[in-house]
Parts: structure tokens; C-alpha cells; sequence
């Protein structure tokens, strides 16, 4: 059956079946209702997405699921990282001026540690002496910016002693890996240990001063001296951290410092010379005034027991004790002098060298005078240390003879007392035989070979006659 019959009998079947036919008053209200209906629904515009909703739209289309989860996780954890860095850099800002015990110390330290530790994980050599010298001199400033207080000073001084040998430590090992970066960081090193040095004297003449300041005990003055013995040392080694530094540098930058240096550590000796000598000459002449107190012990008694006190001789051995210490002290201030002349005599001998252009020897020769200043600095406050020593003897000495002197006072008290009642009654004997010359009651005084009468009375009644 072709295609077009099969169209000519389906139009006779619709005509022959009119139910299949809508009714036309049903097809004119059902059109109406439909449009009703469309008129009332309203219009639904397209949603308007955001740029970044697009480009997420976007990324969706290209992107699969779990790469998206990846990226997001990757995403959170670098918003982590950045929000701890900004944090930790504010807290490293806010620390940089806090002094040892304050709050935010322990975080200045860490930030230290932390760039000196990476330094030296990617083995930049320059990098790390610098950070080293820093931290030295951050040490330096807290140490004369703080109170001194011995557990903390303690803690700081160890602290710069570290630094200051990491310094010298890093240094040599750059020399080794890069001369030509050793000489260019040579000039920087050489002015920061020179501030740093200037620094510690500071801090060493404070200290000194602190240890010769009458009103201070002595307890203070035996702090202020080991801070001045360890202050030195280390000036000592950062000195001889500057002249390793001054070996690389060019000849005539080398000379130019090498001879500031050597006139800076004679004038340095001579100064810490006659600090000594006046130290010396105050301890000699100045009396030691020790305040006791008396409990208990009135104005009387201490009128009787300055009257019963009497003064007994010196001790023969303390004196020449006292004479072996004066003339030991004058030996090493002679010492000293000796020592300071030495000193005069290798910086011309250093001069020559520097005219001649032989630099190393030159420092070689600055080395020798660097020793000679350290030992007569260790020289130097040992005899403070032995007045110091000396004087807490005395004070230990006179707080003995404090304790026994109220002993001794009520004793001589007593023994006053005593003899002022033995006084009083031989005074009563004699008055009382004065008095029995006038009594009528005395006996009477018979003169001759008389034989008393003695009177018998009888103590019994009298009996009546009945």
C-alpha cells in the first residue's frame, strides 16, 4: 500500500467516525481556557550569575570534581600559611624592643634562631656572620639597657658569648668557601665589631664604677666585678674577631684601622690603670664604718660600759697581713705599668711594619699587644677582687665583735653594780658603830678584874599564899 492510500483511507475513516471529530463549542472553550491560564503566569527572567560564579560555572565545564576538592584543600592551606606569617611578623615587630624578662623576649629570640637557622640550612656564610654580629649586638644594648639583676645578666652574657663565637666560627668558614666574599663582607664586619667593642666598654667602666661605689655592699660590688671580668673577656674576643676580619682587607684599609686599634688598647690600659691605682688608694685610706645596733642597753649602760671597757693592743699579724696585701697590690700595679711600656714598644714595632707594608706581621704584632691588654686587665681586677675580699672579711669580722658586745656590756654592768653594793655596805658598817656609841642600850665597858653579875630571871608566876 503506497503512502498516499493509506492518506485517503484514513480521511474516510474520520469522516465516517465522528466521535474522533471535537465538538467545536468544546475546541473554543478549551482554546479560551488555555489562554487564560497564559496570561496569568508570569514571566521567569534568566538568574544573573556573578563573575565569580561564571567563572566557577566555567571551570566546572573543564575542571573534573576531584581536582576541584584538590584545588579548594591546596587553597584553604595557603590562606592558613599567610594568616600565621602575618601573624608571627607582628609579633616579631612588637618584640624587637622587649628587654629580658618581658613578655614578648622569648619570641625576639626565637625570630633569631629561626633566620640564623635558615641561613645556615641554605649555607649562605655572609649571611649568617651577619646575623650573628647582629644578634651580638641586640645582647650588647640589653646588657646596657637592663637592670642588672644576676640571673638575668647571667642568661645575657652566655647568650653574647655565644654569639660572639659564632661570629668568629662563620667568618672562617667564609674565608675558606669565598675569599672575594670574605673581603667584601670584611669592611661591614670589621665596623660592627668596633661598634660592638666601643659598646662593651661601656658597659665594662659602668660595671667597674658599680664596684668601687662606697654606698653599695659588698655583695654588689662582687656582681658588678664578675660582670666587669666577663664583659671584658668578651670585648677581648670580639677584638680578636675584628683583627681577623682586618687580615682580609685590603693593605691600606688594613693599616688605617690596625693603628687606631693598637693607640685605642693602650689608652684603654692606661685608663683601667689609674682606675686601679685610685681603687687602691681609696681601699688604704678609707676607714671601714660598720653601724651595730645594741638591744635592750640604756644611755647609762653604756656610760658604764665605756668606763669598764678597755682598749687591748692591735693584733700583730693582722698588721702584717694587712702590709703583704698592700705591697702585693703595689707589685701588680708596677706590673701593669711594665706592661703598658711593653705595649708602647710593640706599637711602634707595629708602626715600622705598617710603613714597610708587611701587614700580616703587623697584625701578628697587634695580636701581642691585644694579649698583653688582656692580661693586664685580669691583673687589674684581681686586685679588685682581693680589696673586695678584703673588705667583706672586715664587715664579717666587725659583725662578730657586734654579736659579743652586748654580752660583754651586760657583764660589765653586772660587775659595776656589784661593786657599787659592796661600796654601799661598807659604808653601813662603820655608820651602824657610830650609832651604837650613842645608844643607851650598849653594854657599858668595866674596867679592872671585875666579875660580871648575871642576873637569873625566872619566867615562871609568882605563887600566892592561900
Amino acid at each position: 500500500m503506497t503512502p498516499r492510500e493509506l492518506q485517503q483511507q484514513l480521511k474516510a475513516l474520520r469522516k465516517t467516525h465522528s466521535p474522533i471529530n471535537p465538538d467545536v463549542s468544546f475546541v473554543a472553550q478549551s482554546k479560551k481556557t488555555l489562554l487564560a491560564r497564559i496570561s496569568s503566569t508570569k514571566e521567569h527572567t534568566a538568574p544573573a550569575y556573578s563573575l565569580g560564579e561564571r567563572l566557577y560555572i566555567i571551570g566546572r565545564m573543564f575542571i573534573s570534581q576531584k581536582t576541584a576538592c584538590r584545588v579548594r584543600a591546596g587553597s584553604l592551606m595557603c590562606m592558613v600559611i599567610i594568616t600565621t606569617i602575618a601573624g608571627w611578623t607582628v609579633g616579631v615587630s612588637a618584640s624587637s624592643q622587649s628587654m629580658p624578662g618581658d613578655v614578648l623576649y622569648s619570641v625576639k629570640l626565637a625570630a633569631e634562631k629561626t633566620q640564623i637557622m635558615v641561613a645556615s640550612a641554605t649555607g649562605d656564610k655572609e649571611a649568617e656572620t651577619q646575623l650573628h654580629l647582629e644578634s651580638a649586638k641586640r645582647r650588647t644594648a640589653e646588657l646596657h639597657q637592663m637592670d642588672k639583676e644576676p640571673k638575668k645578666v647571667k642568661k645575657v652574657v652566655a647568650r653574647l658569648k655565644k654569639s660572639v663565637a659564632s661570629v668568629g666560627e662563620t667568618f672562617k668558614e667564609l674565608k675558606e668557601q669565598d675569599s672575594e666574599k670574605a673581603k667584601y663582607a670584611a669592611k661591614e664586619v670589621t665596623q660592627k665589631t668596633e661598634n660592638i667593642s666601643n659598646s662593651l666598654r661601656e658597659v665594662a667602666n659602668e660595671a667597674a664604677k658599680g664596684a668601687v661605689k662606697i654606698e653599695n655592699t659588698t655583695e654588689k660590688k662582687q656582681e658588678e666585678l664578675v660582670l666587669t671580668k666577663e664583659v671584658v673577656e668578651i670585648r677581648h674576643d670580639i677584638d680578636m674577631a675584628e683583627l681577623a676580619a682586618i687580615a682580609v682587607l685590603d693593605s691600606e684599609d688594613a693599616k688605617d684601622i690596625i693603628e687606631d686599634k693598637v693607640e685605642e688598647m693602650i689608652e684603654d690600659a692606661q685608663e683601667f690603670t689609674e682606675a686601679l691605682a685610685a681603687v687602691t688608694e681609696q681601699a688604704t685610706s678609707t676607714p671601714t664604718i660598720v653601724v651595730s645596733s645594741t638591744v635592750g642597753i640604756t644611755e647609762e649602760d653604756v656610760q658604764t660600759q665605756e668606763t669598764a671597757t678597755t682598749s687591748t693592743p692591735s693584733n700583730g699579724s693582722t698588721i702584717e697581713e694587712e702590709s703583704l696585701q698592700d705591697t702585693e697590690q703595689e707589685e701588680v700595679v708596677e706590673h701593669i705599668d711594665e706592661s703598658i711600656e711593653r705595649m708602647q714598644e710593640i706599637a711602634e714595632e707595629v708602626q715600622q711594619l705598617l710603613e714597610e707594608g708587611s701587614i700580616d706581621e703587623a697584625i701578628e704584632k697587634t695580636k701581642d699587644v691585644q694579649e698583653i691588654t688582656q692580661e693586664t686587665d685580669d691583673r687589674a681586677l684581681e686586685v679588685q677582687g682581693q680589696i673586695i675580699e678584703e673588705e667583706q672579711k672586715e664587715q664579717r669580722e666587725d659583725a662578730q665583735e657586734g654579736e659579743s658586745e652586748p654580752v660583754a656590756a651586760q657583764e660589765g654592768v653586772e660587775e659595776v653594780e656589784q661593786s657599787q653594793e659592796n661600796t654601799v655596805d661598807e659604808q653601813k658598817v662603820p655608820d651602824e658603830n657610830q650609832d651604837r656609841e650613842h645608844s643607851d642600850t650598849d653594854p657599858i665597858e668595866i674596867e679592872g678584874d671585875v666579875e660580871p653579875v648575871v642576873e637569873v630571871v625566872s619566867l615562871e608566876p609568882e605563887r600566892e599564899d592561900i
